[in-house]
């Protein structure tokens, strides 16, 4: 809950903090998309954040659980689509930053997460189009001093990290913790008066989530996928 008396200074640009959370292994489970279905997700998904994340998670479950996120109190649990280069698995080094930031103009009015709130970001079936089109994207995939690839870059300068950061939907309708689709109990904030807000079908505000990871590949790039 926001600090009533706090003064925000006026020089602050933005309103962010972050976790940082290790990759700690890799399933084909999906607990939102598959519940109770071990290793029936569609691919595999690499996991961070609580420790006994699995097909069969729960508020409770996760809630007890250990982390690897850095913040000891992060009991989420996070995933998203496994890197690979040929057959190999790709995963990020090392805590990876996830970002909770304001997605909306007035961010006084943002509010934590509801407990047991669940959904799902993104597409994995998406085209090149869609994925550069989603109102989730930053600057696609990024790969040392260049930006704005919709698709794997063919080479990368050694040494560097091919780089994704990835936005989530941050206004909550405000009834449902999860829904049949896993999506549209969230939305995007929109422009209102030239400020960005949540509609009115969503209008609770709460924090952005963006991802940001770095996988240890350089060079040809041309078998990742």
């Amino acid at each position: 809950k926001p600090d009533q008396n706090f003064v925000y200074p006026s020089y602050v640009t933005h309103y962010e903090f972050q976790t940082d959370c290790t990759v700690f292994k890799d399933r084909r489970n999906d607990p939102i998309v598959y519940p109770r279905m071990a290793n029936q997700s569609a691919h595999m998904h690499s996991f961070m954040g609580a420790l006994s994340t699995n097909a069969y998670s729960t508020t409770d479950s996760l809630s007890a659980s250990k982390t690897s996120c850095l913040t000891p109190q992060d009991h989420s649990g996070y995933w998203f689509p496994t890197l690979y280069a040929g057959r190999t698995a790709i995963n990020p080094v090392g805590p990876q930053v996830i970002y909770y930031k304001s997605g909306i103009y007035d961010y006084r009015t943002v509010r934590p997460f509801p407990k047991g709130l669940r959904f799902v970001v993104g597409n994995d079936m998406a085209t090149e189009a869609q994925f550069q089109q989603s109102r989730g994207t930053v600057e696609g995939w990024e790969c040392g001093n260049t930006a704005f690839h919709w698709t794997f870059p063919k080479y990368c300068p050694p040494g560097s990290h091919l780089v994704i950061r990835y936005q989530a939907p941050s206004c909550w309708d405000g009834v449902h913790l999860d829904v049949p689709n896993h999506q549209s109990n969230m939305a995007y904030p929109i422009h209102i008066d030239g400020k960005l807000a949540c509609p009115a079908g969503h209008p609770v505000a709460v924090p952005m989530l963006e991802f940001k990871m770095a996988f240890p590949v350089s060079g040809n790039l041309s078998a990742m996928h």
